[in-house]
């Protein structure tokens, strides 16, 4: 593969070929986190949920995307005569293309709303900073490293999983409760100023924006080694996945008394 150009074409092409297929494994989770972090939290904290809209369904779509797209070659990619080099530029284009489809996702949204005086040019920063700082942690994901995987104290990224499933929880947290202090800021730049309830909530979205920043920048240098490690060797994937399904077999059939 040769140029930026077609291995974006390729990563394109490779993603809406495996669209639906992807959407449909998916789903559920897409469903529970649609209503609970979209739709509940939204209607029990009373936000604006224009403005609330305007952060959360670019993170939410930063979140699909990462599930539907691990940073992991297709299985029929491995029969392709790529390199290693080859493997880990397309790993780090796909991360970069479900970045800027969930920041088109915010600008879509954002911009009319700054245009119609809905929302100020600090209320977009602000927000823009939280997407983007969320949306690449959650894409720094490959299923392997989730704890539904039966590991054990030995192996090599026991700590790792365990480690990055705290940090996503914690991320996760941080960043709904930024976007629903940022959604009560309903106040111009000026009354932001004199206010002393508005200036307490911006004060507490900064604290949810550096918290966010600082846990998925972890998640960034922790988890880099052992997703390259996982989306570019299959015969590992292999080895971890065959000891996920005999878990999982061992799980159904205790349940079932066998």
């Amino acid at each position: 593969m040769k140029g930026v150009k077609s291995l974006l074409k390729f990563v394109l092409n490779d993603y809406r070929g495996r669209f639906w297929t992807a959407l449909k494994s998916i789903l559920q989770i897409m469903m529970l986190y649609f209503f609970w972090i979209y739709v509940y939290i939204g209607i029990i904290m009373k936000t604006d949920m224009i403005r609330y809209s305007i952060g959360i369904l670019p993170m939410l779509t930063g979140f699909f995307l990462s599930r539907m797209y691990p940073n992991q070659l297709h299985k029929l990619m491995f029969l392709c005569p790529m390199s290693n080099e080859d493997r880990k530029k397309y790993m780090i284009t796909g991360y970069g293309v479900r970045i800027g489809i969930s920041m088109t996702v915010f600008a879509a949204l954002s911009i009319p709303a700054l245009i119609v005086n809905y929302i100020s040019i600090q209320e977009l920063t602000a927000a823009g900073l939280l997407v983007l700082i969320y949306v690449s942690g959650a894409n720094m994901h490959h299923p392997l490293l989730s704890m539904q995987i039966a590991r054990t104290q030995e192996d090599e990224n026991y700590w790792i999983s365990l480690i990055y499933a705290l940090l996503s929880v914690f991320s996760q947290i941080a960043a709904c409760l930024a976007m629903v202090f940022l959604a009560s800021c309903t106040e111009t730049a000026v009354a932001v100023i004199i206010t002393e309830t508005a200036a307490s909530l911006w004060r507490k979205v900064i604290v949810m924006i550096v918290t966010d920043l600082l846990l998925n920048a972890a998640i960034c240098i922790i988890c880099f080694r052992p997703v390259m490690e996982y989306g570019m060797n299959y015969e590992k994937c292999f080895a971890m996945y065959a000891k996920k399904t005999r878990y999982e077999k061992y799980l159904e059939e205790k349940r079932k008394g066998i």
